[in-house]
């Protein structure tokens, strides 16, 4: 295991690697910034502020879990066997593709925007914003639905494909740029 608690921040400038148990890194007052995150188990970061991770992060048999008291941002690829789940009161920006192999891709700005490129998941790819959501990739959830729910508006520039339901709710706008594929169930925009 790599556990690191801290009453300020964490800054990690090289990886960090938990080869056979989970990665933790949790600052109570403050920011974590990461560079490439790793473990066999959990990647689980907890900021009081801002999450900035400028690597990917990965569990190859878990969850990878972000919350965040402020924004997240997501400058590589995030990566887990199980779930990928981020929390946030601010902006969420995923600059790099999300995968949750088996499981859900859950990304919530309870008081911003949500930005992503692809996002991929084997249960529910889910989504929600207080403000904007713009997926400037593709949207895939393998066995389940799609849902997105934003206080402002949707804008998808790529293909959103659900084995299940695509279920978007917006206050705003909604803006789909590609194909939209409710494949065993419906499609509500």
């Amino acid at each position: 295991n790599v556990i690191a608690n801290a009453n300020g921040n964490i800054n990690t400038n090289g990886d960090v690697t938990a080869t056979n148990g989970k990665a933790k890194l949790n600052s109570n007052t403050g920011n974590v910034n990461t560079g490439n995150v790793t473990a066999n188990n959990e990647v689980d970061i907890d900021a009081a502020k801002d999450i900035t991770a400028d690597g990917n992060l990965t569990s190859n048999n878990a969850d990878s879990t972000l919350d965040a008291g402020s924004k997240i941002t997501i400058n590589g690829k995030t990566k887990a066997l199980k779930n990928v789940t981020a929390n946030a009161n601010g902006d969420i920006n995923t600059n790099g593709d999300v995968t949750a192999t088996n499981g859900k891709a859950v990304l919530n700005s309870s008081t911003g925007s949500v930005t992503t490129k692809n996002v991929t998941a084997g249960q529910a790819v889910d989504i929600d914003a207080a403000k904007d959501i713009t997926a400037s990739g593709n949207l895939t959830s393998t066995n389940a639905n799609v849902d997105l729910d934003a206080g402002g508006s949707i804008t998808t520039q790529g293909t959103v494909n659900a084995h299940d339901n695509v279920i978007a709710n917006a206050t705003g706008d909604i803006n789909t740029n590609g194909d939209v594929t409710a494949q065993t169930g419906k499609a509500a925009l």
